[in-house]
């Protein structure tokens, strides 16, 4: 029932409903979409020299936690033979560790596998993670294995999380390969949905698999693990972590193997009201007094261990730092272990889970990006007289993030797990953001959810980019309405920048210190699909209205709009042409009678606006190819000043005259 947000009858649920504002899955993965979420940083999957160009297999233990989500979608190739499932750190609700691997309906480009699937109730192949071959003959030094040497696999799945629920045909499968025989043997272990599609899992739970059977015992040895799910969304949602294959296991014991300090997620930004902001905007007041660092041991014994942040400037060079020293930590789960209590949970010390900054970085005069890194050091020996063994995995002990300060306001952390929806006809939504000093606002990055083709009615799903001034509760007074746009996708397909270049006049655009709301006004009645951030809670700063007036929205997380700011706007006088990056363009012919002519040699993400003697947009309009025309014949004779951008950089100027015969 839950898929039939594809389906007309969704739309007429929406009309229907109650509720005028909601949260639903995505028709793909905004991370691989839009390139330029540039408050991430995103790496490709990579693999090692050694692993290049070779079939040699690996060697026991074989462990991986996806510690490396904070920084790249991908799982780690010198591991996995395959790089179909989401590598991420937003999905999973309290996961073993930082990183999980999503298994859902979309492919490794984050694209629907089925994109025109008509059964949304059909449940079909989807995401695979596949091993690289493993020696399970022999150890590396040479020692041979045997199923007396309790050999076991182990991982740890979550359904749901922050995602969408599995439903009761949908499942997550284990499989194991037979290296002599070349073949598969399917369903080890699985996993079925819940038949209540409300059911919201919070818990993840242990897989724990003996391999005794001679046939996987031998050198070529691959697991996989993979699920069926509905395969035209963002659908379905299976999260696996801390998955480890190795000799000596104990089914029950086995707790004690997981000795390990671990960050849960990545903390929060430096900034109190923002995850990005424009540099020209940034004053000492932006600054968090505190963030929040979730700690946690995941041990069946209390650990002594360090917090310490590091933070860097865009040469690497050391700028701040701060030591939370050693302190002791309770198990994650209850325990009985002692001096621990009742206690369960993260790390509640307020000098590692909300360490204070005390630092403000410096005034800036160009895009800057800090690079801030946490580190936690475990010292069991000081535990007990009896420390545990050495940690299962120390590459979770070390996380970096990015503090960016660019040309925009972001809430979000640049991942969406699910799309924001205001219903009715003519409904809006509003982000709300702070002006610091006198500067222009240019344009609005949208991460509108990339629904496909042009559906057959494009115009219902036009909509106005509008601002508002601060009503002291939400939004005030409109301060403009802009012209009607259509989703970026509809005219330029995916990948592609999602900025919406203002055309009223810069006059209007020019704002002063104060707060303002951004936003849209939609045509469809079931609403248009925007990304959300859930991991960041910033409800207090969306608003929507779906004809009653404005309100607070309820649901927490963070609404992907970013305003686009910079004081370089198109001058209506005494403009002089110029060019940037080699961009030569050639604007013709100059009078014009009817058309006029944008050339240039290469290809590009480019824009105009043709400005009249007052400063009015009297037209603008987004190009790819390297050449454009601006129809002329119903523009009156006189003196205009056109503007030609890439993104948001002026790369032609140039002053015009429209005469007609």
């Amino acid at each position: 029932m839950k898929k039939s947000i594809l389906s007309s009858a969704f739309i007429l649920a929406c009309l229907l409903s109650i509720s005028q504002e909601g949260i639903r899955p995505l028709h793909g993965n905004l991370s691989y979409y839009y390139k330029t979420i540039e408050h991430t940083q995103i790496t490709k999957p990579e693999i090692s020299q050694q692993a290049k160009g070779t079939s040699q297999s690996l060697y026991l233990p074989f462990k991986e936690d996806f510690y490396y989500a904070y920084n790249n979608i991908y799982p780690n190739m010198n591991l996995w033979a395959d790089s179909n499932v989401y590598v991420n750190t937003g999905y999973p609700i309290a996961p073993p560790s930082i990183g999980v691997a999503t298994f859902d309906g979309l492919n490794k480009h984050g694209y629907p596998y089925t994109p025109n699937l008509l059964n949304l109730s059909q449940s079909l192949s989807a995401d695979t993670l596949t091993s690289r071959p493993i020696n399970l003959a022999q150890t590396a030094s040479s020692a041979s294995l045997q199923p007396s040497d309790s050999l076991a696999l182990s991982f740890f799945y979550q359904a749901r999380g922050n995602g969408e629920p599995p439903e009761s045909n949908d499942s997550l499968l284990l499989d194991f390969y037979m290296p002599s025989q070349k073949a598969w043997n399917n369903g080890i272990w699985y996993s079925k949905g819940s038949a209540n599609s409300n059911t919201n899992d919070t818990v993840f739970k242990r897989v724990f698999i003996w391999i005794k059977d001679t046939a996987y015992i031998k050198d070529g040895f691959k697991f996989r693990i993979r699920n069926t799910a509905t395969t035209a969304g963002d659908f379905d949602h299976w999260h696996v972590d801390y998955i480890i294959l190795d000799k000596n296991r104990s089914l029950l014991g086995d707790s004690a193997y997981y000795n390990d300090i671990t960050f849960a997620n990545i903390p929060t930004p430096l900034l109190k009201n923002y995850s990005a902001m424009p540099y020209e905007q940034y004053d000492s007041t932006e600054m968090a007094k505190r963030i929040s660092v979730r700690i946690k041991n995941n041990s069946i014994k209390k650990l002594n261990y360090a917090y310490d942040l590091f933070m860097y400037n865009p040469s690497s060079q050391l700028i701040n730092s701060f030591s939370g020293g050693y302190k002791n930590l309770c198990p994650f789960k209850p325990s009985n272990y002692p001096g621990c209590g009742n206690f369960s949970g993260y790390s509640t010390e307020q000098v590692h889970a909300n360490p204070p900054l005390n630092y403000t970085f410096a005034a800036m005069t160009d895009s800057t990006d800090f690079k801030i890194k946490h580190i936690l050091t475990p010292d069991g020996s000081t535990v007990s007289s009896n420390p545990p063994p050495n940690e299962i995995f120390t590459a979770n002990d070390t996380i970096f993030q990015y503090q960016k300060f660019r040309n925009y306001y972001a809430l979000d952390d640049g991942n969406a797990e699910g799309g924001y929806y205001v219903n009715g006809t003519g409904g809006k939504m509003a982000m709300k953001f702070k002006v610091n000093y006198f500067d222009t606002l240019q344009a609005v990055r949208i991460y509108f959810d990339p629904v496909g083709s042009v559906p057959t009615a494009a115009s219902s799903y036009s909509f106005n980019i509008m601002l508002w001034s601060d009503g002291g509760n939400g939004p005030g007074t409109l301060i403009f309405t802009d012209k009607v746009m259509y989703p970026t996708y509809f005219k330029t397909g995916f990948r592609e920048h999602p900025e919406y270049r203002l055309t009223v006049s810069p006059g209007l655009r020019k704002l002063g210190p104060g707060s303002y709301y951004i936003g849209f006004q939609q045509k469809i009645a079931s609403g248009i699909t925007v990304g959300f951030d859930k991991n960041i809670d910033h409800k207090d700063r969306l608003y929507y209205d779906s004809g009653s007036g404005w309100t607070q929205s309820s649901i927490p997380g963070s609404i992907m709009i970013h305003p686009v700011f910079g004081k370089k706007v198109a001058a209506p006088v005494s403009v002089s042409e110029r060019s940037k990056n080699n961009l030569m363009f050639t604007v013709y012919p100059n009078p014009s009678n009817d058309v006029i002519h944008l050339s240039n040699s290469k290809q590009g993400n480019y824009s105009y606006q043709l400005l009249d003697a007052l400063g009015r947009t009297v037209a603008s309009d987004y190009f790819q190819s390297n050449e454009s025309q601006i129809q002329t014949a119903n523009i009156a004779n006189g003196i205009y000043f056109i503007t030609v951008f890439e993104g948001t950089d002026i790369v032609h100027q140039q002053k015009l005259i429209i005469q007609h015969n």
